[in-house]
């Protein structure tokens, strides 16, 4: 089992996690068996070959800093002559390599942090493109008089469609690092490659979340594929009349959070019913990391303007002045992503709006040994592969109120 240092949490941060913790453990759930699928078919298709149980953890710890990779090897060329396969020595231990460089990845990768599991919800795709078609309330009821016809109800819904995008990279084992038993370098080297696919999906999702193309590690990130424009001033509303960004973007201020999560509450679908929107999440990026820990952890405003009706500008309610109770005191989850843009913040309903699709899990692949960087450079080549993608299904559940550029 890999070692990890255990980290004290601040108490609000812990509670935030505690409330979200459903949210985070389906979507963790979902990652773990689309991953522990594609293991458990490479390991048991190990055992079928080679007589040889990977999956015993007493036997083959590869993570542990005393377990020998030489050994390892010269045990895969014995099984090999074993099994009458003399020229196929370097093809068993290929193998076999590949499925223990697998397991380092994979258990990494799910060892990483990572933010959006407490935004947006993870979906399993089967597709290379994936439909959604969300339906919005139906129709209301109304009042039929006695003898009066019942009246016919509306239903309207989007159509959505997610394309999975392929993500991997090649990484090069040298021959040295096994004659020489390095099992450190060569634990750390396949470590790197899950905990990167795990960290550039954690940015590819915050991009998606701003909507505009961006870019990470040198490779760009496209704008949102399903909406032109996710976010939806008030001043050109979505149709039936909601609307999820304000007329202009403004800084984080307790007024513009009360606005935004009124907006939310307000928020009408396409035929112009409520929605029943509850903001329950605050996203920030880093600029704010610490002003919105202070609002959402203070029961006392030192010193504050009076409140206005809805939030923003609007009547004085003469509400709020010196030492007035903080109404947002815990009042959502606040989540602080590195990879938004540092100034930009949102308010939404968490687990709803935009999905992480996962098609095919980490994986990976070696080089034919007896060809190729093996056989000129003695050079051990894996490519890692996934296949993914996030993106909004529904942004009405979201209120930017800033994009980061004001």
């Amino acid at each position: 089992m890999a070692y990890k240092e255990e980290i004290k949490m601040p108490k609000e941060t812990q509670d935030s996690i505690a409330r979200l913790s459903p949210l985070i453990e389906a979507n963790r759930k979902l990652t773990h068996r689309v991953h522990e699928h594609k293991q458990t078919a490479m390991l048991e298709s190990i055992r079928r070959t080679f007589g040889v149980d990977l999956a015993d953890k007493e036997k083959f710890n590869f993570e542990d800093p005393f377990f020998s990779w030489k050994d390892f090897r010269e045990a895969a060329y014995k099984l090999a002559e074993r099994k009458m396969q003399e020229a196929n020595a370097e093809n068993t231990f290929s193998q076999l390599l590949r499925a223990g460089i697998n397991m380092i990845a994979n258990n990494w990768y799910e060892l990483v942090e990572t933010n959006h599991e407490m935004v947006g919800a993870s979906t399993f795709s089967t597709k290379a493109v994936e439909p959604y078609a969300p339906l919005h309330r139906g129709g209301i009821p109304r009042r039929v008089q006695a003898g009066g016809q019942f009246p016919r109800t509306k239903v309207a819904g989007l159509d959505v469609q997610i394309t999975n995008e392929k993500f991997g990279a090649i990484v090069d084992f040298e021959r040295e690092l096994f004659d020489d038993d390095q099992t450190g370098q060569i634990a750390q080297r396949a470590k790197d490659i899950g905990e990167n696919m795990r960290i550039l999906e954690d940015a590819w999702f915050f991009q998606r979340f701003i909507g505009t193309a961006g870019s990470y590690g040198g490779d760009p990130i496209p704008a949102s594929q399903t909406y032109t424009t996710v976010w939806t001033p008030s001043t050109s509303p979505f149709t039936g009349g909601g609307y999820n960004a304000p007329a202009s973007y403004g800084i984080f201020t307790p007024a513009n959070v009360q606005a935004a999560d009124l907006a939310l509450m307000n928020q009408l679908d396409l035929l112009g019913n409520k929605m029943l929107v509850n903001p329950n999440t605050l996203l920030v990026g880093t600029s704010n990391k610490f002003s919105a820990r202070t609002l959402l952890n203070s029961e006392w405003y030192p010193s504050t303007a009076t409140v206005k009706v809805g939030g923003g500008a609007g009547s004085d309610t003469t509400l709020g002045t010196t030492f007035a109770r903080n109404v947002l005191d815990g009042m959502y989850n606040l989540v602080v992503s590195r990879f938004l843009p540092v100034k930009a913040w949102a308010l939404g309903e968490a687990g709803k709006g935009i999905v992480f699709q996962r098609r095919d899990a980490l994986e990976m692949i070696q080089e034919n040994p007896a060809s190729g960087m093996a056989f000129s450079n003695d050079v051990f080549q894996f490519r890692s592969r996934a296949r993914w993608e996030p993106d909004w299904v529904d942004p009405r559940f979201w209120f930017l109120g800033n994009d980061g550029n004001t």
